[in-house]
């Protein structure tokens, strides 16, 4: 499964005196098995391409295209191309309606018309998947802990089997248990051999957990590459709203100092890379 975005742009209020370019001429790919981290500052266009990769926003210039299918206006693939890639908003839990867990699982499944034992099959799968008991299945999401409401939401939209996973700012708002439970959810939801795009502002997360990073800024990719290609970059390049990790930025100035061979935004090897012989 590829998605592929080429020379998108999207422009809000066009031709309105409070015309703002969104996207600038957007171009990247993601496959299966692989997680792509879209980094930047607030305003840096993250979530208008993220509404993009799934057909919420139709591209005004440029393609979105989705296993060969293009993202298109009135398009017959747009619903196949909605069901491919499951899109998961900030905040997710706040768009929980059902009065039971089972009847929000359910929603999206039997959208795609899917019913009976498959429809089971998908939800008890989405529960595993996300970490939750089954013995939840009866409760009101409503009463459910914050945690447990944010990974309800998630399931709800892996419940309709999506091939890529699109995340905007899924950590935020979680203590650090909750975040790490989410970034295993995403590491496994990769080893299915599925997509997952993860739209942040936590550059820390995205080296830590992603194949390939890109950078917005204003709109526009400034960089993009493996986490240690854009590690780099950012050491030598400041880029609006993006703070270096601090292991990150320590191991840059003792690598320009001669003390060490390399970089690193891992405190364990940046403490191995310290007492290494040189």
């Amino acid at each position: 499964m590829l998605i592929e975005v080429k020379s998108l742009y999207h422009t809000y209020d066009e031709k309105m005196p409070t015309e703002w370019p969104a996207l600038t001429d957007i171009s990247f790919t993601a496959a299966g098995g692989e997680i792509v981290s879209v980094v930047g500052h607030t305003g840096s266009g993250k979530s208008t391409l993220a509404q993009h990769l799934n057909g919420l926003i139709i591209p005004q210039r440029g393609e979105v295209i989705v296993d060969g299918m293009h993202v298109a206006a009135k398009s017959p693939q747009l619903r196949q191309i909605r069901r491919l890639v499951g899109l998961v908003f900030q905040y997710p839990e706040q768009q929980i309606f059902a009065e039971t867990v089972e009847e929000e699982l359910s929603f999206a499944p039997l959208n795609w018309n899917v019913s009976g034992m498959e429809l089971k099959e998908r939800i008890s799968w989405a529960m595993e998947l996300i970490g939750l008991e089954d013995s939840l299945l009866s409760q009101n999401p409503f009463e459910l802990s914050g945690g447990q409401k944010r990974r309800v939401a998630i399931a709800s939209v892996l419940a309709a089997d999506p091939q890529i996973l699109v995340l905007d700012e899924p950590t935020a708002g979680l203590d650090a248990g909750g975040s790490a439970e989410l970034v295993a959810l995403i590491k496994k939801f990769r080893r299915s051999s599925r997509c997952v795009i993860h739209v942040t502002h936590d550059l820390e997360l995205a080296l830590c957990i992603s194949d390939r990073i890109i950078v917005l800024a204003n709109g526009r990719i400034v960089s993009q590459g493996t986490p240690l290609q854009i590690a780099e970059y950012l050491c030598r390049n400041k880029v609006k709203g993006l703070a270096l990790p601090d292991v990150l930025s320590l191991s840059f100035e003792l690598r320009e100092a001669g003390r060490t061979a390399g970089i690193t935004w891992e405190p364990e090897r940046l403490a191995a890379m310290i007492g290494a012989p040189r």
